[in-house]
């Protein structure tokens, strides 16, 4: 799943649905108001996904009821979908809904999806557009230091032997970690015929990826993922960091003529 959260009230639902879109790189608002072939009407989710250069519009709404939604919801939703032009149509309830509501949409272009549902519709969207980004941006940086061929061995005649062997501490029991965070960056996407994301959740795959914190393997939600992970990977990067810092001063103090030359890896 994208999250493993439930929303807790209708707000929270149709702006975790816009969110979602957003993330999608689709353009979405909430709580608009529309005009029809007779009338207007008001639409919880407005989206519209661009796609080279051609905009698809899809009106969603959200329905965070105690009960399942009924058949005479679902035909009015299938009316103003079909007289706003829209290219598709979508109901999100928490409560599921009724057998006769599925029969008001069928062989239209409205779907009635669970919170859940609506999630896997768009997880591989998701995945590709915004999850893969989060990790290039906050959690690429740590792989530079987890390489087969890390520059951290140019560092060692500018570091006590102490900090020399707390970095070879923690390549070894982090090495594999390096190797989790490529599994998902987005040159996993390049080729479409072989790629493929990280499924979740890992369960026994954990001890393949060395030290990782305890929980994360039970995980199914990607966000819930990415934040554990992040609240892992983040403390090992700024101590790498600190050693190449501490590293770099003291080559700057020892060679002074080269005080504008970085360090190999930086």
């Amino acid at each position: 799943m994208i999250t493993e959260k439930r929303p807790g009230n209708w707000r929270e639902l149709q702006d975790w649905t816009a969110q979602i879109l957003c993330e999608c790189g689709w353009t979405a608002d909430t709580e608009v108001t529309i005009t029809l072939a007779r009338g207007k009407a008001s639409i919880d989710v407005l989206a519209t996904e661009h796609v080279q250069g051609r905009d698809y519009l899809t009106l969603i709404e959200c329905k965070h009821w105690a009960n399942p939604v009924p058949q005479a919801v679902a035909h009015s939703f299938r009316t103003v979908v079909a007289e706003a032009g829209a290219n598709a149509g979508y109901i999100v309830s928490k409560a599921g809904f009724q057998s006769g509501a599925y029969e008001a949409v069928d062989h239209s272009n409205v779907k009635l999806l669970t919170w859940e549902e609506f999630q896997a519709t768009f997880e591989e969207q998701w995945y590709w557009s915004h999850y893969v980004k989060m990790v290039k941006d906050v959690l690429d940086p740590l792989c530079s230091y987890l390489e087969p061929l890390p520059a951290m061995a140019a560092w060692d005649k500018y570091l006590d032997k102490e900090h020399v062997d707390r970095l070879v501490a923690m390549y070894r029991e982090n090495f594999q970690l390096g190797a989790l965070i490529m599994s998902m960056h987005p040159v996993q996407g390049m080729f479409p015929g072989r790629r493929g994301r990280v499924i979740l959740p890992l369960g026994d795959r954990t001890k393949d990826y060395g030290n990782l914190p305890e929980g994360l393997y039970a995980l199914t939600g990607y966000r819930e993922f990415f934040d554990t992970l992040a609240n892992h990977a983040l403390p090992l990067l700024d101590e790498f960091q600190s050693y190449r810092d501490m590293a770099l001063e003291r080559k700057k103090q020892a060679e002074p003529n080269a005080a504008n030359h970085r360090l190999e890896g930086d």
